[in-house]
């Protein structure tokens, strides 16, 4: 493992057991006074939820773009 994915696995790691420490107090204390997590995990998404679009459109065209690349680097070093 490169330490690009290492880190990479890290923030998803730290991010995923963030959202699962507030749905767990959600969930199991639902009458609880908000601690703040909940409302850091609101303005996370509201920050990020711009950008959902962008993240979408890159899902559904980036398999494209990266096949027409593989073919035309393909192709430049057969015709050389």
């Amino acid at each position: 493992m490169t330490q690009r994915q290492a880190i990479f696995t890290g923030v998803v790691l730290i991010v995923l057991s963030f959202q699962l420490l507030v749905l767990a107090i959600l969930v199991f204390f639902p009458y609880l006074p908000d601690l703040g997590l909940s409302s850091i995990n609101n303005d996370t998404y509201f920050l990020l939820s711009p950008l959902s679009t962008v993240f979408l459109l890159e899902l559904l065209y980036a398999w494209p773009l990266r096949i027409v690349a593989r073919e035309a680097t393909r192709y430049s070093s057969t015709t050389r």
